[in-house]
């Protein structure tokens, strides 16, 4: 996975592409789309796997419904109707394939290959209603209406075009999870539909020949990358008010405010230069201005806050 594209998805409104890295950093304030973009990654490691569920709501990402998903425009534009999520993958270097008819197949010099899928509504949840795979001008498109018309799928190359209904391809439903790409390949072009059908030599061959060798680099020689592990912040509840119960570190950090609140009361010296040390690191990462231990009661065994301005 090279690059990420997101066009109303949560808070990414108009389309824009991310490159990924080996080591990618996401910096920003809360409530600015890390998790949202984190979330999408892995949805786009699905999409590009044949027949894998589509779960907008597997742990640690909780997206929500259709409405909590899709981009909110504001004012008279309202909620998008649709939202879309394409991955970039560089793919294997090709080797060349002799057909029988004595030609070799050209392969387009550009080895970056786009998968993408749509979802519209359905009830309160997102359903995908068109995938396509996508390499310089070869492309392949599955696209389910809105009405009741049958599925359907197209594929191009260069000026060639060809739209088939799925049921006479006897493919499965794709919206609750990912389209077999390989096996609409045999049906299209291996397969007894190919074989049948009476204006196939119509076409020409190079551009069969190409489109052949095309779709199974698509569907079979991709660099396919293990799906992507996902692991919720190792980090503790926040809470209004702490007791000084204990000190003992825990991985989640829960004993930090104690051991705040032991230098508080009982070093001051140590507190203080640890307060200035904190203070200005927010200021200097615009976070926050400062850290403040308020005392409930009179003794050290009470209640207290730690409040962050």
């Amino acid at each position: 996975m090279d690059a990420l594209t997101l066009r109303n998805f949560r808070c990414f409104g108009e389309p824009g592409t991310v490159p990924l890295r080996p080591l990618t950093l996401l910096i920003g304030e809360n409530s600015t789309g890390k998790t949202s973009f984190l979330s999408a990654v892995r949805l786009a490691s699905d999409i590009s796997y044949p027949g894998r569920p589509i779960n907008f709501n597997e742990s640690p990402f909780q997206l929500g419904s259709f409405n909590e998903i899709a981009h909110y425009k504001g004012g008279r534009a309202g909620r998008a109707q649709t939202f879309e999520i394409t991955v970039e993958t560089q793919m294997r270097r090709p080797g060349r394939r002799t057909h029988k008819n004595g030609r070799d197949a050209t392969i387009p010099s550009s080895r970056r290959m786009k998968h993408g899928a749509k979802f519209r509504r359905s009830g309160s949840h997102p359903i995908c209603v068109s995938q396509s795979l996508r390499l310089d001008e070869y492309q392949m498109t599955v696209s389910l209406p809105p009405s009741s018309d049958p599925p359907t799928l197209e594929y191009r190359v260069g000026d060639l075009t060809e739209t088939v209904e799925m049921e006479d391809l006897r493919l499965r439903p794709f919206d609750e999870s990912t389209f077999d790409w390989e096996y609409a390949l045999y049906m299209i072009m291996d397969g007894p539909r190919m074989r049948m059908k009476k204006d196939a030599a119509k076409t020409p061959l190079r551009e069969r020949n190409t489109f052949q060798e095309i779709a199974r680099q698509i569907t079979g020689r991709v660099v396919r990358p293990d799906r992507p592990i996902c692991i919720a912040p190792v980090r503790t509840t926040p809470q209004r008010t702490y007791d000084p119960v204990s000190d003992t570190p825990v991985p989640e950090g829960a004993h930090i405010p104690m051991v705040l609140a032991k230098l508080f009361f009982q070093n001051k010296d140590e507190w203080k230069s640890l307060k200035e040390t904190l203070d200005r690191f927010g200021k200097e990462s615009g976070l926050f201005t400062g850290v403040h231990i308020k005392a409930l009661g009179r003794y050290e065994s009470d209640p207290f806050q730690i409040r962050v301005a």
